[in-house]
């Protein structure tokens, strides 16, 4: 990893959001604003945006921290957005979130991403969703859960 890589970031983390659910390699957390440099490092990746969006191009710094303060710390507040870390450290390594939901069908989009490219096909994305299930079937009491997946991305197809 490069200095400049933004999984540098995670090193010597001062904040770490609160424990919602552990699993076995990857636990969820809550998003805290300390999480934002990584994230926007994430979504400024073309082949993170090529995976996610259906217009593949990333995002600039400055829309990327917009959507993180607009949209993913408001989420979390609301218990529907959480960071992933690796099991047992302070190594944050994705974003997931319950989406859309629709309290009179009892219905939710779902997204995943793990960010840290280091960390893909290991497994963390598919503990995930598993956790994140958990969360969206036995706290939320949903019935139905939906992932939106591009052809173009075989990981999530995976999931």
């Amino acid at each position: 990893m490069t200095p400049e890589s933004p999984g540098d970031h995670n090193s010597a983390r001062s904040t770490i959001g609160v424990l919602v659910r552990a699993g076995a390699r990857v636990d969820l957390r809550r998003h805290v604003p300390e999480d934002r440099d990584i994230f926007v490092g994430w979504y400024q990746d073309a082949v993170i945006a090529e995976m996610l969006r259906h217009d593949l191009a990333p995002l600039t710094s400055s829309q990327a921290r917009r959507y993180f303060d607009s949209i993913i710390l408001p989420a979390t507040a609301r218990g529907t957005c959480w960071a992933i870390f690796e099991h047992g450290s302070d190594r944050l390594i994705g974003s997931t979130a319950l989406v859309d939901i629709d309290e009179n069908l009892a219905t939710s989009l779902f997204r995943l991403v793990i960010g840290d490219k280091e960390k893909w096909g290991q497994g963390y994305g598919t503990e995930a969703t598993d956790l994140v299930m958990a969360e969206a079937f036995l706290r939320l009491s949903l019935r139905q859960v939906n992932l939106e997946v591009f052809a173009h991305n075989p990981r999530a197809q995976r999931a």
